[in-house]
């Protein structure tokens, strides 16, 4: 927790620090995330998730095409 030049706690930045954002989108997450095992990251809903998932294979089918 970070203080405020008047001496408070500044406690948006202490919600800042717990509250994770959706690693495709930036929104936050629930608590808990919607994580998978086959993609890294978490996410703030399935959405996301499949959007993810996707540009995950996209971009292995990429890597495997220029080998």
């Amino acid at each position: 927790m970070t203080v405020e030049n008047n001496g408070r706690p500044d406690r948006d930045s202490s919600r800042r620090a717990e509250r994770n954002d959706c690693t495709h989108c930036g929104l936050p997450t629930p608590t808990p995330p919607i994580t998978a095992a086959d993609v890294e990251g978490s996410y703030c809903c399935r959405g996301c998730l499949a959007v993810a998932r996707a540009l995950e294979s996209v971009g292995d089918e990429t890597s495997h095409a220029s080998e």
